[in-house]
């Protein structure tokens, strides 16, 4: 009867261990939603089709050290060559479960796109934290250049992936937001 209670009591903790597994390896990190700034050269972002941050490793932690952007996807509308106003596919997010500075959960994401006129291309970053009920959503963003596409996305998996701090890239400019807002949802 003992041997019996055993094998049930294994069974089951099995069990868990392989739904917990399962639930770690589900992608998450969802980004919507749409904004207008009040400033400089970005005059707002809208998501057009849902950021996702495929990722199944590092999920929600603040840096994530998989070294990839695997099962990222989604579309964004946004500033692009010669300051023209055009949809971008996404290559890479990272989904934060707690920003540091205390403005909720938050999504990384980059785009990269070619500038015929400095014959360059440019990496663009954003960092959105959902106010929630908080506050308002707080709205960074950041701008590098590469002479080559393979150097753009390298640039943009690291500063996505890894932070501001974590990177070492250059700091955030951060906007206000003069209408709409965004969700970031686990």
């Amino acid at each position: 009867m003992h041997m019996t209670k055993y094998i049930a009591l294994c069974g089951i903790v099995s069990a868990l261990v392989w739904v917990g597994v399962a639930a770690a390896a589900t992608p998450q990190g969802q980004l919507t939603g749409t904004a207008t700034f009040g400033c400089c050269t970005i005059p707002g972002i809208s998501v057009t089709t849902t950021v996702i941050d495929g990722g199944t490793s590092s999920v929600g932690l603040e840096n994530d050290r998989s070294g990839n952007c695997a099962g990222d996807s989604g579309v964004v509308q946004g500033p692009g060559p010669g300051g023209s106003d055009i949809s971008h596919t996404i290559r890479c997010a990272h989904y934060v479960a707690s920003s540091r500075d205390g403005s909720g959960p938050k999504m990384r994401f980059a785009y990269t796109f070619f500038e015929p006129a400095g014959n360059f291309y440019s990496v663009v970053v954003y960092r959105i934290s959902d106010g929630g009920a908080r506050g308002t959503d707080k709205v960074g963003f950041g701008f590098q250049t590469a002479f080559d596409i393979t150097t753009a996305r390298l640039l943009a998996k690291e500063w996505v992936n890894l932070g501001q701090i974590g990177s070492g890239n250059l700091g955030w400019n951060f906007v206000t937001l003069t209408s709409g807002g965004f969700t970031v949802t686990p």
